[in-house]
């Protein structure tokens, strides 16, 4: 398909690209004309890990007269204008020695002005970035044993050029013995300093630098491969280190890919692996490398609890979906245009999908750790309270609109929900009704491989829209597919059925009893007690609310999360008490007592909920086919 700029532009975007030099029309994103006088250096001395303090230096090229330098903005993969220059200080330029006055334009908070004086062909910037990782979207990790490089946190660039027009010839400075791994290619190494290959500013900011004392490079490719695929794992000495067997689910991972899209449209790709006590919560995606941050228990309990080990096929995926195959909408020349969402419940929806379903092909995770997720998702999706209002179609604009998971009233306010919705209700339903359809001769494994395949190598992006989706998934099954997902995309219902779960040959169910996997799968850091779909409560570790249902009892008798469970029934709180009350009211006969503290302000509260504690599995259909065998099957 060929896109010309008012398929997927407004006039004023078509109007910069031109200016650019840039012609928007072909499905394959366009490529610049136009491109500055020389090469922009940057170099990163990184070495201060005990105060976590970049020191950043640059040489851009300028000629005479205003200049405008742009922090990014619109970063890819975080899905909204989340780069922002509050974690940068010391900002000084200047032309051949001499300081150069800089100031914010008006409206353009992450911008800088600068006048260029007559004779000079380059400007030096230098800044500190001040690091804060763990207040920030995406934190890489930073602490006395790992640190993560993100280049847009560490680069500012001159306005009016793509992104893949700037040269820049990077270097960075790291702690003395600490090795690194990445997408980037090292050209050498001179007093602490390594030096990489050129790159274009679009590809050095998809390419971080993940690095620490604790390092260990492992090959997932057969020696030789053409285009190989390496893992970097970079750890602490308390953190359990991998077996064999684990390593080898890894290099399944990558066969699983293989043959899922047939294609590689990378020239390397290297899955950045942190594993670390203290290393926030991390998954993020690239083209040829994959940020993934995990507090030190990745190898833990692999048999009991999953470890959010699907993140790492997750981000994998997105070499396909996302990076190589990427909504038109969401491809913009530089980090300042804004860009739109309006297809991420492909992007990051169907990523989701395979993420879990590779993520067990391979054996990273079991299917009894797949069903659990499943379950989680399907009781939160089935009577959503927030969907009477919000669509589907809505929430992928949560990360523009925001830099966090919304915190207050999820259920009604809903937010990132293309996620695990687009995961269940739109893919995991065509995939089973795909399979229902052919007898199974025919999955959504043929649509991954007809619409994100391609020539090996081949980056792209190759830009895509809605109308592509429906055509390439009627090439697979002839069927109305515009209107089953416009169906499920612009609903304003509260109740939906489960259909693909379904026929999947599963139901949603619950049970008085939290599953040996359901505790395996808490944090010990804190610990939750879901009673969601009985009282309405998420109770915390010593008994704090953390999160109140809309629409339940809780929610009627007006608790909040400014509220304290300290008893149950005129005993202190403990989650085997309150689960035991719930249990023993199903008759009616002992409404549960919950005694409740907020500020110093003590109260008691009667629930006359007769459900028990409602924790939620899957139980299989009797006389139907285990298609979600069938499909978390290796092939």
């Amino acid at each position: 398909m060929h896109f010309k700029p008012h398929d997927w532009r407004n006039a004023a975007v078509a109007g910069f690209l031109a200016g650019l030099g840039i012609a928007a029309h072909s499905a394959e994103a366009p490529r610049p004309t136009r491109t500055p006088a020389g090469p922009m250096a940057v170099d990163v001395d990184a070495s201060n890990v005990g105060q976590w303090i970049y020191q950043v230096r640059q040489t851009i090229p300028a000629a005479p007269g205003p200049l405008r330098l742009h922090y990014p903005r619109w970063l890819p993969g975080f899905h909204g204008p989340h780069g922002d220059t509050t974690q940068i200080a010391g900002l000084m330029v200047q032309a051949g020695g001499r300081p150069l006055p800089w100031q914010r334009p008006a409206g353009e908070l992450q911008a800088f002005d600068v006048v260029v004086p007559a004779g000079a062909r380059a400007i030096e910037v230098s800044f500190q970035w001040l690091g804060a990782p763990k207040v920030v979207m995406y934190a890489p990790p930073m602490t006395r044993d790992a640190l993560g490089l993100q280049w847009h946190a560490v680069v500012l660039y001159p306005a009016g050029y793509a992104a893949s027009a700037i040269e820049v010839r990077p270097r960075l400075k790291l702690p003395a013995g600490w090795r690194w791994g990445s997408a980037l290619r090292a050209r050498g190494e001179r007093d602490g300093w390594t030096e990489f290959e050129p790159v274009s500013l679009e590809t050095l900011v998809d390419s971080p630098v993940y690095a620490g004392p604790r390092y260990q490079r492992i090959d997932l490719d057969p020696p030789g491969a053409a285009r190989p695929v390496t893992l970097h794992v970079i750890d602490d000495a308390a953190s359990r280190a991998a077996t064999p067997e684990q390593i080898d689910a890894h290099r399944r991972l990558v066969v699983q890919l293989d043959r899922l899209f047939g294609s590689r449209p990378w020239q390397h790709y290297d899955l950045l692996l942190v594993n670390a006590k203290g290393v926030p919560d991390t998954a993020l995606e690239h083209h040829e490398s994959s940020e993934n941050g995990y507090p030190g228990n990745y190898f833990d309990d692999w048999a009991t609890a999953s470890r959010r080990r699907d993140d790492l096929p997750h981000e994998f995926v997105h070499a396909w979906n996302g990076k190589f195959r990427r909504p038109a909408d969401l491809w913009a020349a530089d980090f300042h245009t804004p860009s739109s969402n309006s297809l991420l419940w492909v992007y990051e929806g169907l990523t989701q999908y395979w993420g879990m379903v590779i993520a067990a092909r391979s054996g990273l995770i079991t299917p009894e750790q797949v069903r659990h997720m499943l379950a989680g998702w399907a009781a939160w999706q089935q009577a959503l309270p927030g969907r009477r209002w919000r669509p589907l179609q809505d929430t992928p604009n949560a990360p523009a609109l925001a830099s966090h998971y919304p915190t207050v009233w999820p259920a009604w306010m809903r937010g990132w929900d293309y996620y695990p919705e687009s995961a269940l209700q739109i893919w995991l339903d065509a995939d089973t009704l795909i399979r229902e359809r052919t007898g199974g001769a025919r999955s959504l494994d043929d649509f991954a491989r007809a619409f994100f395949g391609g020539p090996d190598g081949h980056r792209g992006p190759d830009l895509y829209g809605f109308d592509d989706v429906v055509a390439a998934l009627n090439q697979v099954l002839p069927h109305d597919w515009h209107h089953f997902l416009r169906e499920r995309l612009d609903r304003t219902v509260r109740e939906v059925k489960l259909e693909g779960l379904e026929r999947s040959g599963w139901r949603l169910g619950f049970s008085d009893t939290r599953s040996a996997l359901m505790l395996a799968s808490q944090s010990p850091d804190a610990p939750t007690l879901w009673l969601g779909y009985s009282l309405g409560l998420g109770i915390g570790k010593d008994g704090e609310i953390n999160e109140v249902q809309w629409d339940s009892p809780a929610f009627g008798a007006g608790l909040s999360t400014a509220d304290k469970v300290i008893g149950v029934n005129m005993q202190a709180y403990t989650p085997d008490r309150i689960e035991a009350a719930l249990v023993a009211n199903k008759d009616g006969r002992k409404p549960v007592e919950l005694l409740l503290r907020r500020d110093d302000e003590l109260r008691i509260v009667r629930f006359d909920v007769r459900t028990g504690p409602m924790h939620r599995t899957l139980l299989r259909i009797d006389g139907t086919s285990d298609r979600l065998a069938e499909i978390l099957s290796p092939r």
